[in-house]
Formats: C-alpha cells, sequence, structure tokens
C-alpha cells in the first residue's frame, strides 16, 4: 500500500493539500487533484464524461457552498453529467423528495445546471457547456411499498437509477452486508417491473451475490432488449482483505459482471480506495483505476465499463451518520473503519478524469475507448432506458 506521505513525494501533490496541514481534514475539497497533459485535460472538455454516482447529500456538507463549489469544479474540469444519491438504506419516498428538492432549488437558481431526464438531455448539457443531474436511490424503500404510485412520480422528479436493496435485508432483496443473503424477493420482482416500464435503470451495485445475480436473470427474462447497470462497483478479484470466498463492501464476482455484461450493460467502478482496492487502502491514484479498466476489458468488454466516484462533500458526516445508524452498516465495524481511513484520498471525477485519461493512453487505448469508459458507455444504456 502506499501510504500518504509517500503519494505527496511521488505525485507533487503538497500544494493541493497545504489546506489541511496541521489538522485533520475530512471534506472532499481536499482531496487531490492528480497531474495530467494539456491535452488530456482539453480532450476531457471535448467529450460526453459521466460520474455514474455520488453522494453528495445535503447533510454532508458542512458550509452552505460546498454545492456551488464542487459541482462547479466539475463543470470546469468538463464532467458532462452525474448521478447523485438522493435515498438509500430504509429511506421513505418523503426522504427522497426532501433531498432531491434541495438539489433541483441549486440547480433553479444557477442556470449552468440542468437535471437530465432523457439521453438528448446530457447530449443538451454537453453542447450547451451545462451540468447535468438525474437521481439514484441506493434502495427500493422509497417506493413505500407501492411501485405503481411512487415509480412515475420518481421518475418524472428525475430519478434515473435504483437500486434494491442498500447494505441490510430489505423488502425487494438483500444488501451485502447480509450474511445468509437469498434471492431478489417477489416484491422485488414487482419493482424491477415498474422500473422497466417507466425507463429507470435497475442497478444492482449494493446487492448481496444472490440477489443481484437473481435480480440481473429476472430483469433480463422481462425485457432482454434492457440493460442493467452496477453505477458504483468493483473487481472482486482485485481486491484484497477478505477472507476467500466472502464478498462484500461492494465489490463484484466475474459471473456477476459478466451477467451485467450479458444484458449490454455497464459495471461503473467506485473510486472510493477501501472499495476499489482493500479495506486498509487510503488513496486511490489514476493507475489504480485504469488496472480496473483493464481487467473489465478483458473480462467483457470496453463497452461494458464506466466511473464512479461515490464520493461525499465532507466524509466526517458520513463517518458519524454511519456510526449513528448502525443497523444499515451491521459490518462489525468495517464501514466506520474504512470511512474514517479514506478521509482525502477518493477520487473526485474533477481532480483524477483527466489524469485517467493519461494513463489510458499510456496503455495503448484508443480515443474511442477512451470516450465509451468516461460516459460514451452509459450514454448508449440511457438511451436506451431512458430515451
Amino acid at each position: 500500500m502506499q501510504n500518504r506521505r509517500a503519494f505527496l513525494k511521488t505525485a507533487g501533490a503538497a500544494a493541493a493539500l497545504s489546506a489541511t496541514c496541521g489538522k485533520m481534514t475530512w471534506a472532499s475539497e481536499y482531496s487531490p487533484v492528480w497531474e495530467s497533459s494539456d491535452k488530456a485535460a482539453q480532450f476531457l472538455k471535448e467529450i460526453v464524461a459521466i460520474d455514474s454516482l455520488n453522494a453528495n447529500f445535503e447533510q454532508t456538507a458542512t458550509r452552505p457552498e460546498m454545492w456551488d463549489e464542487y459541482y462547479t469544479r466539475a463543470l470546469e474540469a468538463g464532467i458532462t453529467a452525474t448521478g447523485v444519491t438522493t435515498a438509500q438504506g430504509i429511506n421513505d419516498f418523503d426522504t427522497f423528495a426532501r433531498e432531491t428538492s434541495y438539489n433541483l432549488r441549486k440547480i433553479a437558481a444557477d442556470d449552468r445546471f440542468m437535471v437530465v431526464r432523457a439521453a438528448g438531455d446530457i447530449r443538451r448539457a454537453h453542447e450547451e457547456g451545462k451540468y447535468g443531474f438525474f437521481w439514484n436511490s441506493q434502495s427500493a424503500e422509497i417506493l413505500n411499498n407501492q411501485p405503481d404510485i411512487y415509480m412515475p412520480v420518481a421518475k418524472s422528479m428525475g430519478l434515473g437509477t435504483m437500486g434494491l436493496a442498500y447494505n441490510e435485508r430489505q423488502r425487494a432483496g438483500d444488501g451485502n452486508f447480509v450474511l445468509s443473503p437469498g434471492p431478489i424477493s417477489a416484491y422485488g420482482k414487482t419493482v424491477v417491473d415498474a422500473m422497466q416500464r417507466h425507463g429507470v435503470l435497475v442497478d444492482t451495485s449494493h446487492a448481496s451475490e444472490p440477489t443481484a445475480l437473481s435480480t440481473i436473470e429476472y430483469a433480463k427474462k422481462m425485457r432482454p432488449d434492457l440493460p442493467v447497470i452496477e453505477t458504483h462497483s468493483s473487481a472482486h478479484a482485485l481486491y484484497s482483505g477478505y477472507p476467500e470466498g466472502e464478498i462484500r463492501l461492494r465489490t463484484s464476482s466475474d459471473e456477476r459482471i459478466q451477467a451485467v455484461a450479458d444484458t449490454g450493460g455497464v459495471v461503473s467502478l467506485c473510486m472510493l480506495p477501501f472499495i476499489m482496492i482493500s479495506p486498509q487502502t487510503e488513496l486511490t491514484r489514476p493507475q489504480d483505476v485504469v488496472d480496473r479498466i483493464d481487467y473489465m476489458r478483458d473480462l467483457t468488454s470496453i463497452d461494458n465499463v464506466g466511473l464512479s466516484s461515490d464520493d461525499g462533500f465532507d466524509w466526517s458526516k458520513i463517518y458519524e451518520f454511519g456510526k449513528s445508524n448502525p443497523e444499515q452498516f451491521d459490518d462489525g465495524g468495517l464501514s466506520a473503519a474504512v470511512n474514517k481511513l479514506a478521509t482525502t484520498g477518493i477520487g473526485e471525477a474533477a481532480k483524477i478524469y483527466a489524469a485517467i485519461i493519461d494513463e489510458m493512453w499510456l496503455r495503448g487505448y484508443s480515443d474511442e475507448d477512451v470516450k465509451k469508459v468516461m460516459g460514451g458507455n452509459f450514454s448508449r444504456i440511457f438511451e436506451q432506458v431512458w430515451g
């Protein structure tokens, strides 16, 4: 593992982190800006680039300006759109509506930002130099056990992707911390039906292996023309720190990755170091990301790979949330430990995407391949599902 001192020496990030000297820092604004070539920085601005999921909840902002600062950084770097988490775990529809309204108020106050509900909106955001938002719910609890009623409403508000279960056992299926997980429930199948009917992408990121695999199988059976995705996951084969055979913390088996690919879907690599690399890792580097792009390309194809930050405004708030909601993080304290460890080593899209492009070019990827990973693959899928 490369520790932070070694990183500061080798990556020249001391200036970027100088504001953190002498105190513990948690906020995403202190994450490192990775050096990139002018060519990569310009290329990023010329293509569609998508961060398929972040976790920038209102309660993770310790200053009112954080929302504007974060998304201004993204817009200026050339990121086109992001999927913002507006509900997770046991959150019901009211929570989803409140969190979505927080973002909508911000968007309404600044014409640089827009909600994207269709693939054409992504293209328009890119062409007009704007930044697009769609919403993700990391569980199906927002549907209040009535998917036919709440799904179309959530979709009209900008819901674009949704998972069935968060970490724990929920009505639609089992999350990734359930020790003896089962398949998708009968209710979960009605949720998938509603998602496919209303143009919301099925996201199996947080699901346990049995729930994920059975969800993918059911979704493909019902609508073989529609892909399934994972908005923030990683390849278990390249992950270290768990006993053999134990798959948790959103790492996906080769079987699961292939199953998603077989639907025409995308597995989006989560750039949290403790999800991508190991529970002990403090920093995500561009080469770590491209190592996993290499693996995913060889396992499936370059058409099935995307990127996500799963970032938060201030990780001290995420850490506190986990401590105060232990039922959602029933993993023996692992989540609390890793959330506290990776305070400033997260890959914020605005600060790392251009450096990832450089690393991909260094390894021989074509411009077309880079475009696919950065956002082209998701653009294709949005066209299929959102229209």
